[in-house]
C-alpha cells in the first residue's frame, strides 16, 4: 500500500507534529516530578518563568518539520513510500549514526563561533538548567538549519527507495526522545552506565549537561564518537556529574543479604579482589560448584574450559553490576586471650570486589572501583564493623593514594569504621625479615631497593638507614628521594639515589617493592648469589625466571604466618592456610588493639615497631620455613651460616 495523495500525506505529517508535541509535554511533566528531583543534575539556577516563556516557542519547530516533509513529498523525494518495512528503520539509523551525527557535530561547533553564537545559538544556551522543552527551543534561523540537517537521513533513504512512512514517523519520535534525554536534567540511566562501554557509544543527561556548563566540551548530538575523534570529549567530568547526581554509594549497598544475618556485627572486614579471570572460580559464592575456594591459587586445567564463562561474568561484573562486590564469608579469629584466660575471639568478614587486577590499571575505571570500595566500607559500618582493611590493589597509590581519597569521598558518612591499608605492618614485617636474613648471614653488604619511594618502600628505607645500612634507592624522582633522605636526618647519609639497575651490581640484597622494572630486564641486573626479597603485587619476577637463576635466593617478604587452628575461615584469600598478606594481618591487628584512627596515606614511622609487637601478641609471626611465590622452600645448606 502506498501513499499517493498530498492531502493524505499532509494530514499524517500534521498529526505527527501534534503527536510529537504531546510526547514532549508528557516527558517535560515527568522531568518536573519528585522522582526526577532525586537525581537532578543542575540544581542552580532554578528554571524560572522567564526561561519557560522563552522556551515556549518549541512547538513551532515540529510544524516547520511537517511543512518541510510535505514539500519533499511534492518534490517526489518521499512520495510513493510504503507504509512500513524494517529496511527503512535500518537505513535511517545507519544514516543518522554516521552522516547526521558528523554533520551536526561540525554545525554545532560552528554555532559556537562568536559571530554565530551571539546571533543565534546563545538563545538556546541561555538555559543553564535545562528541561525537555529546551531541546527544541532555538532562534528561528538556527531551527531552520536543524530542519535541513535532520532531514538528511529521510531524504537520502527516500532517494535510495529505502524509506517507509512508519520508519519516518518512528525516526522522528526516536529522535525527539533522545534529544529530550540530553536535556532531561536528571539521570534516568542505570548507575553502571558511566563505566560501561555503552557510555562511549551513546550519551546521557550528564554528558550533555557538561555542554551547557562548559560550552567547549561534549558537542555531539547523541553519539559520543565525534567528540572522541575530534578531541572535545570530557568523560572525567561527565562521570563526576553522573555520580554527583545519582550518589549511588549508599544505594549500591543494597538490601541485607540472607547470609549476612549471622554476621550482623563484625570486628573487621577484609576488602579484596580477584587477580585474574580464573581466580573468579575460587569464590564459593560466585561459583559454588567448583568447591576450591580454600587454599593457594593454582589454576586447574579444567578451569580453562570455563574461560568463556568467566569472561562473560567479568564483562557483567566489571561494567554493569550495580553493587559490584559481595560478601564471601564470615569467620572467627582468635587473637590471644582475655584477662580471664579464655580465648579472645573476633568476628571477621571478607568482601570481594568484582573487578580483576587488570581493571585497576585502566584510568577511567578508577571512579567505579573507588565507589565500590566505599560501598563495601559503608556496608561494614552499617554492620557495626570497627575496621575495614584495603587488600591488594584496593589501596594503590594511583587509585586512591593509599585510601586517602576514599576517606575524603566518604566524608561525614564515615563515622565509626576505621579504614586501614595495613602497610605499616607490611613494612614492619619486611624490616624484621630483612634483619633476620642479615643476622643469618644471607646478606651483609648493601641493599638495592626498587619501589623505595612508595609507602612501604619509604618506611623500609628509613628503618634500614636508622640501622646504618646503606640503601640504594632506585628512583628517577630526585625530588622524592631528597624528601626521604631529609626525613632520615643524620641517617640520610645511608640513603643513596640509584637511577640505573647496574648501580646495584655490588648489592647482595635486592628488595623489589614495585612491579616495574620486571622480567628479564630486572633478572639480568641482579648480581650472582644475591638474595631477593619481594613485597610487590604482582611480583616483578616469575617462578620460571627464578628457576633459571639457581644462584639467587628468592623470598616473599610481605607475608605473615598464623596458626590455622585459630581461624575457621574457608576462604584464605587464595593463600595456603596459615599464611596471610601482612597488610591483611594489619587489619586484624588494628581491630585487635582497638585503634580507632584511619591508617591511610604514608606509613607513620613511629607506629612501625609498636604494630609489630602487637602483631606478635596477636599470634602472627614470620613464616618458618619462608616462602617463595607463596610456596614453602628449603634454604640451601650453603646459605645457612650462623653469625
Amino acid at each position: 500500500m502506498e501513499l499517493d495523495t498530498p492531502s493524505g500525506f499532509g494530514g499524517i505529517m500534521i498529526g505527527t507534529a501534534v503527536l510529537r508535541c504531546i510526547h514532549v509535554y508528557a516527558v517535560t511533566k515527568l522531568s518536573q516530578t519528585s522522582w526526577s528531583e532525586k537525581t537532578r543534575i543542575t540544581k542552580k539556577p532554578v528554571i524560572s518563568d522567564a526561561q519557560r516563556q522563552r522556551e515556549s516557542v518549541w512547538p513551532m519547530g515540529f510544524f516547520i518539520d511537517a511543512a518541510a516533509l510535505i514539500g519533499l513529498w511534492y518534490a517526489g523525494v518521499v512520495a510513493g513510500m510504503p507504509l512500513f518495512n524494517w529496511n527503512s528503520v535500518l537505513w535511517l539509523l545507519l544514516l543518522h549514526c554516521t552522516i547526521v551525527e558528523l554533520l551536526y557535530y561540525w554545525l554545532h561547533r560552528a554555532l559556537h563561533f562568536s559571530f554565530m553564537y551571539k546571533r543565534w545559538h546563545s538563545y538556546h544556551h541561555a538555559s543553564i538548567a535545562t528541561e525537555p522543552t529546551t531541546s527544541f527551543s532555538f532562534e528561528i534561523v538556527e531551527r531552520l538549519m536543524y530542519t535541513a540537517l535532520f532531514a538528511v537521513a529521510p531524504v537520502v533513504a527516500g532517494l535510495l527507495g529505502r524509506l517507509s512512512l512508519g520508519g519516518l514517523i518512528g525516526y522522528l519520535m526516536w529522535f525527539d526522545w533522545n534529544n529530550m534525554l540530553g536535556h532531561f536534567n536528571a539521570e534516568v540511566l542505570p548507575s553502571w552506565w558511566p563505566e560501561s562501554p555503552l557510555s562511549l557509544i551513546w550519551y546521557s543527561p550528564s554528558y550533555h549537561s557538561i555542554h551547557h556548563t562548559r560550552f567547549k566540551k561534549n558537542y555531539s548530538l547523541f553519539m559520543v564518537w565525534p567528540d572522541i575523534v575530534f578531541g572535545t570529549v570530557d568523560l572525567t567530568r561527565t562521570r563526576e556529574v553522573f555520580r554527583e547526581a545519582t550518589d549511588t554509594t549508599m544505594a549500591a549497598i543494597g538490601p541485607t543479604l540472607a547470609y549476612d544475618e549471622p554476621c550482623s556485627q563484625h570486628d573487621f572486614m577484609l576488602i579484596v579482589h580477584p587477580s585474574t579471570l580464573l581466580s573468579y572460580s575460587h569464590s564459593d559464592t560466585l561459583y559454588p560448584w567448583f568447591k576450591i575456594a580454600g587454599g593457594r591459587y593454582e589454576p586447574k586445567l579444567f578451569q580453562y574450559l570455563f574461560y568463556p564463562l568467566f569472561f562473560v561474568c567479568y564483562i557483567w561484573f566489571s561494567f554493569f553490576s550495580d553493587r559490584g562486590w559481595h560478601i564471601e564469608e564470615c569467620f572467627d579469629w582468635i587473637v590471644g586471650k582475655n584477662a580471664d584466660g579464655t580465648p579472645r575471639k573476633m568476628r571477621g568478614t571478607t568482601a570481594i570486589l568484582s573487578n580483576i587486577g587488570l581493571d585497576y590499571f585502566i584510568p577511567w575505571k578508577a571512579q567505579l572501583i573507588n565507589r565500590r570500595i566505599n560501598s563495601a566500607i559503608l556496608y561494614a559500618q552499617q554492620h557495626n564493623t570497627r575496621v575495614a582493611g584495603l587488600g591488594a590493589l584496593n589501596k594503590a597509590e594511583w587509585l586512591n593514594h593509599g585510601g586517602v581519597d576514599l576517606v575524603k569521598m566518604l566524608g561525614d558518612r564515615l563515622e565509626k569504621t576505621a579504614v586501614v591499608h595495613g602497610d605499616t605492618l607490611t613494612a614492619a614485617c619486611c624490616i624484621q625479615f630483612v634483619m633476620q636474613l642479615r643476622t643469618r648471614n644471607f646478606w651483609q653488604k648493601s641493599v638495592f631497593m626498587i619501589g623505595a619511594t612508595s609507602k612501604i618502600g619509604r618506611a623500609i628505607a628509613l628503618a634500614l638507614a636508622k640501622r646504618q645500612i646503606r640503601v640504594l634507592m632506585f628512583t628517577t624522582s630526585a625530588e622524592r628521594y631528597r624528601e626521604i633522605r631529609d626525613e632520615a636526618g643524620d641517617f640520610g647519609q645511608y640513603l643513596v639515589q640509584a637511577s640505573q639497575l647496574s648501580e646495584g651490581a655490588e648489592s647482595d640484597l635486592w628488595i623489589t617493592g614495585k612491579f616495574e622494572p620486571k622480567g628479564m630486564t630486572l633478572l639480568r641486573a641482579i648480581p650472582r648469589g644475591a638474595t631477593v626479597v619481594n613485597f610487590a603485587v604482582p611480583d616483578p619476577l616469575t617462578e620460571e625466571q627464578i628457576r633459571s637463576r639457581p644462584d639467587l635466593l628468592h623470598l616473599d617478604g610481605g607475608f605473615l604466618a598464623y596458626d590455622p587452628a585459630n581461624v575457621n575461615n574457608k576462604f584464605t584469600i587464595l593463600l595456603p592456610p596459615g599464611i596471610i598478606y601482612a597488610c591483611m594481618a594489619g587489619t586484624v591487628v588494628h581491630a585487635a588493639i582497638g585503634l580507632k584512627e584511619h591508617e591511610v596515606g604514608a606509613v607513620e614511622m613511629d607506629a612501625v615497631d609498636s604494630i609489630w609487637e602487637s602483631a606478635l601478641e596477636c599470634g602472627f609471626r614470620l613464616p618458618n620455613p619462608p616462602t617463595s611465590f607463596q610456596k614453602p622452600i628449603k634454604i640451601p645448606d650453603y646459605r645457612v651460616v650462623e653469625v
